[in-house]
């Protein structure tokens, strides 16, 4: 029985198939193969750039990209990556793994404002799945460690030389306050 699961992939199957065959010629069947495998990430960057340049079929192109910001990230090239994973968010916006790997890019850059939105987002598509509560976990916790370190340059007369030798983080009721008012200013 043909399941629409079924007919996907063999649809699947025979565009890249015919348009790998169409285009062995000029090398795209070669870079198709390199953009998903290649060694290095250099060269799936490299590999992935040249695919994206020579097709047209919006699978193709969701999978180049996607494998492309995959070895931006690898790479620490995070403003790329987020370029990379915006175009495949534009060509597919319901997958929560999309909107997941770029989250991971902005929080890198430290732009958590934008990672807790595509952190946010990637929970709304996929609640059953625990990896994107995990992510969403780690932008709050960037978000902490940052607001904690403000608090303690902003107030650094309220942290006693214990606390400071330990690395201990253990603010008193005035820094606590600080801290809460800190992610407005943020």
């Amino acid at each position: 029985m043909m399941t629409l699961r079924n007919f996907s992939r063999l649809t699947l199957t025979f565009c890249v198939t015919t348009t790998v065959g169409a285009a062995n010629a000029d090398g795209l069947g070669d870079a198709i193969h390199s953009c998903r495998g290649a060694p290095s990430a250099v060269d799936k960057v490299a590999a992935c750039t040249f695919v994206i340049s020579r097709v047209s079929d919006d699978g193709a192109l969701l999978k180049a990209y996607n494998r492309r910001g995959l070895a931006n990230v690898e790479l620490g090239r995070y403003p790329e990556a987020v370029r990379d994973f915006s175009a495949v968010i534009r060509l597919n916006p319901k997958v929560a793994g999309y909107y997941d790997n770029r989250q991971n890019a902005f929080r890198q850059l430290g732009r958590l404002d934008e990672a807790l939105s595509d952190a946010n987002a990637a929970v709304r598509l996929a609640p059953g799945y625990t990896f994107v509560f995990r992510s969403r976990a780690m932008v709050y916790d960037e978000w902490a460690d940052r607001t904690s370190r403000s608090a303690i340059t902003l107030m650094p007369s309220r942290w006693t030389s214990t606390t400071q030798a330990s690395g201990a983080i253990e603010p008193s009721s005035m820094l606590r306050s600080a801290a809460t008012a800190m992610p407005s200013s943020i």
